[in-house]
């Protein structure tokens, strides 16, 4: 047992070094803020199947430098978080994911990931699938037609001065959608939601915690008594269940993957840092708000 707990010691030590070790990027906030506030465009999901990791290092660097404002520094990948992308790979498909599910078909749609690699700024994003109706839509309808899988967000607002940033995601619009295609009469999306902060730590934030007041009309399934090392990375893992395996974000994080919408409006704050807070009392070096409407 002491073994164990020494072993498990050591590697959240190795990893807290690694996460400071390898900082690649410095954001332009608080003291060293460029700008009061800035409002973000976001780029909309694409297919990224099959692309070298040239190219999707050049998307993700012209995305994060599209807004220099931001930046301390020039723009880097971290490598931690984005070096275990592998070249030519396929990703998870949105369609794959609300339709078909693992296997040679997981990859069909855009890539479920790409709104986080497309928009380097959205430090937390709702990587959620919504399931498209079986009864309702055919193989032959996905061909021709693309139907809504995800709550769309917008509205993605800076305030480098002040370390704190939103951004709004468009639950009732999905809804409504879903009932203009279908014919629903009604239609609410129900079920777990997923957070994904991936974006966080690329650019330099290694520590997070959800403070209990800052969730209004969401449930915290797991709630966090302390801060937390920052999980998330993007790799090459075998879940999508394709030949050769699919790039993906990892790993599942049981405290980010368990969020209940309640009903709108709702918000869920994401406080940051860099260092590990030690006292429970630093403020922290960023705070990032997601909304729902």
């Amino acid at each position: 047992m002491f073994r164990r707990k020494l072993f498990l010691l050591t590697a959240t030590l190795l990893l807290a070094i690694s996460h400071a070790a390898h900082a690649a990027n410095e954001l332009a906030i608080g003291p060293k803020a460029k700008v009061r506030t800035i409002e973000l465009s976001i780029n909309p999901p694409r297919d990224l199947n099959f692309k070298t990791k040239l190219e999707l290092s050049d998307l993700r660097y012209r995305a994060a430098m599209k807004y220099p404002q931001l930046l301390h520094k020039k723009y880097v990948p971290d490598t931690p978080t984005l070096g275990q992308l592998e070249d030519k790979k396929p990703w998870w498909g949105d369609v794959g994911r609300a339709y078909y599910g693992e296997g040679q078909n997981s990859i069909r749609g855009d890539s479920v990931q790409s709104t986080n690699l497309l928009n380097p700024f959205l430090l937390v994003s709702d990587v959620t699938i919504a399931p498209l109706p079986k009864d309702k839509v055919s193989e032959q309808d996905l061909a021709h037609k693309k139907y809504p899988t995800a709550v769309k967000p917008s509205h993605l607002i800076w305030y480098p001065q002040a370390r704190t940033a939103e951004v709004t995601y468009e639950k009732t619009l999905y809804e409504k959608e879903m009932c203009e295609i279908f014919k629903y009469p009604r239609y609410t999306l129900y079920g777990q939601t997923a957070l994904s902060i991936v974006n966080a730590r690329d650019l330099g934030f290694n520590y997070v915690y959800i403070p209990p007041t800052f969730a209004t009309n969401i449930h915290i399934g797991s709630p966090m008594k302390t801060a937390k090392l920052i999980p998330h990375f993007m790799h090459c893992g075998t879940a999508c269940g394709y030949p050769g395996g699919c790039n993906n974000l990892s790993p599942a994080t049981d405290w980010l993957d368990n969020f209940v919408i309640e009903r709108v409006p709702a918000r869920i704050g994401f406080s940051f840092w860099i260092d590990p807070p030690t006292t429970g009392k630093e403020p922290p070096d960023m705070t990032f708000i997601v909304n729902y409407r």
